[in-house]
């Protein structure tokens, strides 16, 4: 954090870095999720940690003159281009010389939250104001990374946040989450439906846990909707998105009554943040968001994922 400080350069802060709501380095936090990479590009880039979500870092793959510098625990560069690595670092140490650069931000505002407040992003938002600051994060798979992103509040922190994705990154999600918040007060796992359905047998280990509070979010939009929204596929028909996000009108609440788990369905952020404080240790909270709002605030912000 310090070291990133006296650096003075933009930075895109992933959740998982435990960072994206820093007060100290909130003068030069980039917000905005994939958006504020669509009108700039930086002239080098330095990775710190794991590989980001972000779509910028894999469009590197074709801007060969932008230079790349990894620092990573694993030695693994990330892109299939040439690009420098080197080993984890001992960031006290560096004497450097502050960039004191300065970009345009692209930027989400209060009145996207009230202006479609049941589109996915601005119940990512809602819930992320309701999970304490103390509590574990999970996100998986895809989506769910990018509008936690884009959509979770700064002015909550939430600095113990794990996320996963992938080519197979559907697989395992819900076990990666339960085995993760063993031994946390508190934990909450953010999933796509389709992302829980394939790893719907998960819950077998609740009764071999300890005691805890855990709450598995599904994001109910009816199938895969991001992939409406890779750019490869934004121009095929109706019948085509059909196949291609495997829409369904599936309900979670007989999944968790299977496993003898609370279940609350919220479709609006008031239902949410009044039952939250009711929920038993063991919840599925299914969120059914509007299509339509969700689609309206995609289209308003220009957003397409890769």
């Amino acid at each position: 954090e310090s070291f990133l400080s006296r650096l003075g350069a933009p930075i895109w802060a992933e959740a998982s870095s435990g960072l994206r709501e820093s007060a100290l380095l909130s003068p030069f936090l980039l917000s905005g999720g994939d958006q504020a990479f669509q009108t700039w590009c930086p002239g080098k880039v330095l990775r710190i940690g794991g590989v980001p979500s972000l779509r910028f870092w894999r469009d590197l793959e074709v801007k060969p003159q932008v230079p790349v510098l990894s620092v990573t625990r694993t030695g693994f560069p990330g892109l299939a281009r040439p690009c420098e690595v080197t080993g984890w670092l001992d960031f006290s140490e560096p004497t450097i010389e502050s960039c004191h650069s300065e970009t345009d931000r692209a930027t989400i505002s209060e009145s996207d939250w009230t202006e479609f407040p049941r589109s996915e992003p601005a119940m990512i938002h809602a819930l992320s104001e309701i999970i304490p600051p103390e509590a574990r994060v999970f996100l998986g798979n895809s989506l769910p990374i990018r509008e936690w992103n884009l959509a979770a509040t700064r002015g909550v922190p939430h600095p113990d946040v794990f996320a996963n994705r992938g080519a197979n990154g559907i697989d395992g999600e819900v076990s990666t989450f339960l085995g993760l918040s063993e031994g946390c007060e508190e934990a909450w796992g953010i999933f796509g439906d389709l992302t829980t359905l394939y790893d719907a047998n998960a819950p077998w280990i609740l009764g071999q846990l300890t005691a805890g509070k855990r709450r598995i979010v599904v994001i109910n939009n009816g199938g895969g909707r991001i992939f409406s929204r890779l750019p490869a596929l934004s121009q095929v028909g109706a019948e085509e998105k059909v196949v291609t996000e495997n829409r369904h009108s599936l309900s979670f609440e007989l999944w968790a009554a299977m496993w003898g788990v609370a279940y609350l369905e919220v479709s609006d952020f008031e239902t949410l943040k009044m039952a939250v404080a009711t929920l038993p240790e063991q919840a599925v909270i299914e969120i059914v968001p509007d299509e339509g709002q969700t689609e309206a605030f995609w289209a308003a912000h220009g957003v397409r994922h890769r």
